[in-house]
């Protein structure tokens, strides 16, 4: 008889995929992960996988990692123009 592992808890999944724990747990609550409840015992199934979208970095609400995040955003001087008072001073 093989002892052939079906499922994984959270946290195993979350370490064999390098994954973070909390980023496991946001997927299941989106339901895109999917997953088999015993009781609070919550198992993902071994070949289980999420969506090439999610997988490929772009999980996050932000719509992508700090570092592209601040590159997106305007220059200082460019942000401070906004409050300039009228006339330039």
């Amino acid at each position: 008889m093989t002892d052939e592992r079906t499922h994984y808890r959270v946290a195993e999944f979350a370490k064999a995929r390098g994954i973070g724990l909390r980023t496991v747990r946001r997927w299941i609550a989106e339901g895109k992960l999917p997953v088999e409840r015993l009781g609070r015992i919550v198992l993902i199934p071994v070949h289980a996988h999420v969506s090439n979208h999610v997988a490929n970095g772009h999980s996050g609400a932000s719509g992508g990692t700090a570092r592209q995040l601040r590159k997106q955003r305007p220059k200082k001087s460019e942000r401070d123009r906004h409050f300039e008072a009228p006339g330039g001073t």
